[in-house]
């Protein structure tokens, strides 16, 4: 596949940050300056173009992560906060925005937890919701080795946290943090 024909032509290539394959088989590439592209990988034919105004334009949202919360529902972290995605109907949804005072919505990662809990990678740390209710979120407060989140993980073991200086576990069930920096 030439990836001319799904980024267009440019003087900067695609950042991509991260890929995903949804359950219908679409593989989603995010990125920074280029939004969200889904590609049906058999035919390699864009199925879905998100937040880029046009073909080969730079997008004005960066998008960091990519994951499906049910079929045909995608959640999309971006520097503007939460969205979701609904396939069928191609609508797309702001979600409430993880603000912390001073800070950027930006949501760098994202998890599935139980119970259907959402987490959140922000820059100022971990932050945990559901889909429709991200405007009544509580945040962790933790030493962690960085309130910037790179990754998050939801496990038997507990909540794993990859930050700019190290890895994290938090035990959410006896309330302990161990730090691997």
């Amino acid at each position: 596949m030439d990836l001319t024909e799904v980024f267009g032509e440019t003087t900067t290539p695609p950042e991509a940050t991260g890929l995903f394959k949804d359950s219908s088989g679409n593989l989603w590439i995010s990125s920074i300056g280029h939004g969200l592209i889904a590609i049906e990988p058999s035919s390699g034919s864009i199925k879905h173009r998100l937040f880029a105004t046009s073909y080969g334009d730079s997008a004005e949202v960066s998008v960091y992560t990519v994951t499906e919360t049910a079929p045909g529902i995608i959640l999309i972290g971006t520097s503007r906060g939460p969205y979701e995605y609904h396939l069928s109907e191609e609508k797309l949804t702001a979600l409430g925005q993880p603000f912390f005072s001073g800070g950027s919505p930006t949501v760098t990662s994202l998890a599935l937890g139980k119970n259907k809990t959402v987490w959140l990678g922000t820059l100022y740390g971990p932050v945990s919701g559901t889909p429709r209710l991200f405007g009544s979120i509580s945040t962790l407060t933790t030493d962690l080795p960085s309130d910037a989140i790179n990754t998050i993980e939801e496990t038997q073991s507990g909540l794993w946290l990859g930050t700019e200086n190290g890895l994290a576990l938090i035990d959410r069930k006896n309330e302990v943090l161990q730090n691997y920096n």
